[in-house]
């Protein structure tokens, strides 16, 4: 095997293995900050908890851009944007949406600016701490996938060759620990969405980057374990 080559590859896994080990860290001390704010939580009383979110968007503009929208844009139900530029002060709209339950448009010097105000989001301290455990157990796979991505990584950068028994295994191992990764990963979105939305929590969608990466890292497994068969029977002839 090329010198240089080699010298590369121990060198990204020597880089690999720091970097994971640095993520473990990072995870195992999210998990305690976690597994406190748990605590923290199952100390309050059950009581509904309401939420509302307000957001301030500041549109600025030269030249005669909000002339334009005043002509262009409409609101639901019929509301003109230039109607409601033109009251003094600007205006506050209804809004039939789920998640918004009003917003108000002001003009300004420069241009206009516009306020949306969330319909109140209500939950339990219950359903909290719920989020709060599936994202540990989150975290948990995160810290096993990266033990895995550890292994590898010290293969890698003690191996004379990649097409070793040693980095094929790690790297077959590495894949099977991102099934949990991806798992956990919707169900904590699902959680958390579940959450703030007041929707149920067993309805998630699985990653297809993840899974995509699951697939590469499979198909990498059988393409070295091809590469380590003709490098075995090559040592063999000679």
């Amino acid at each position: 095997m090329n010198t240089n080559l080699k010298k590369n590859i121990n060198t990204a896994g020597t880089v690999g293995y720091i970097i994971s080990i640095f993520m473990i860290i990072a995870l195992i001390a999210g998990m305690v900050t976690v597994a406190l704010g748990t605590v923290a939580t199952g100390l309050v009383a059950k009581e509904e908890v309401n939420v509302t979110v307000s957001s301030n968007i500041d549109v600025t503009a030269k030249g005669n851009i909000l002339e334009k929208l005043r002509n262009v844009v409409t609101l639901d139900g019929g509301e003109n944007f230039a109607d409601i530029l033109g009251e003094s002060g600007g205006t506050s709209v209804a809004v039939d949406d789920s998640d918004l339950s009003e917003f108000s448009v002001n003009e300004t010097e420069n241009g206009i600016a516009i306020n949306a105000k969330t319909n109140p989001v209500s939950f339990t301290a219950g359903r909290l701490i719920a989020a709060l455990v599936i994202t540990f157990l989150y975290f948990g796979a995160l810290v096993v996938m990266f033990h895995m991505v550890k292994y590898l990584m010290k293969a890698l950068k003690e191996c004379d060759t990649p097409f070793t028994e040693a980095v094929i295994k790690n790297m077959q191992r590495f894949g099977w620990s991102l099934i949990p990764v991806i798992i956990m990963s919707a169900v904590a979105e699902s959680a958390w969405g579940a959450l703030t939305t007041g929707g149920t929590m067993i309805n998630f969608s699985l990653n297809l980057g993840g899974l995509l990466v699951l697939a590469v890292v499979f198909v990498l497994t059988l393409v070295f374990k091809y590469g380590a068969e003709l490098q075995k029977e090559s040592d063999e002839t000679l």
